[in-house]
């Protein structure tokens, strides 16, 4: 019994209803309590904006613990070891429309890093089986096209396996989920 495998690929955009934004204080001292006291500081500093000129409520706020690291460059031909020491402030806006506030109150911040958004979906779920349904009509489809054009017709399915998926920000609001499924066909 001759077989036809193939492999059908779906794709679906889902609208972005949450973004995930982190801001990084990074100071590096030779002793390790100024290192802390400044980062400290940085922290209060990027929180209390992002409340006061974003209107970012706390609860949407959660930071990280102080991490500490011993910093080592080379100075004039001699190694120089300093204190690095880090804190992180993830912002989880559920309301795209802040976004442009957000980035600004951070960017008035020196002395942070600041990360592109994360978008996600509360639909992602829903989002990718539409894609995987689609993937499959799709290899169905290429399937038949196949048989038909060898003079061959389908009479059976021998395996299905889903392939890898792919999740991408297609622009400032919306997320392109693509999902793809291989078919074994028999063929008569």
């Amino acid at each position: 019994m001759a077989g036809l495998t193939v492999t059908g690929r779906g794709k679906v955009t889902i609208p972005a209803d949450t973004a995930i934004i982190t801001a990084e204080a990074v100071f590096t001292d030779d002793w390790a309590g100024s290192a802390i006291a400044r980062t400290a500081e940085k922290t209060g500093e990027v929180l209390a904006r992002l409340e006061r000129e974003a209107g970012v409520p706390g609860k949407d706020t959660r930071v990280s613990g102080l991490q500490l690291s011993m910093d080592t460059e080379m100075i004039a031909g001699s190694m120089a070891a300093g204190q690095m020491c880090r804190q992180t402030v993830s912002i989880t806006l559920h309301d795209l429309s802040r976004l442009g506030p957000v980035f600004t109150a951070l960017t008035r911040i020196s002395g942070i890093q600041v990360s592109p958004p994360v978008l996600s979906s509360s639909a992602e779920e829903a989002g990718r089986d539409e894609a995987r349904k689609k993937a499959a009509e799709d290899a169905m489809h290429r399937a038949s096209v196949i048989a038909a054009a060898a003079g061959a017709e389908i009479t059976g399915i021998e395996e299905i396996s889903e392939g890898p998926s792919e999740r991408m920000e297609s622009d400032g609001d919306s997320i392109l989920l693509e999902e793809s499924v291989s078919i074994a066909f028999r063929i008569g």
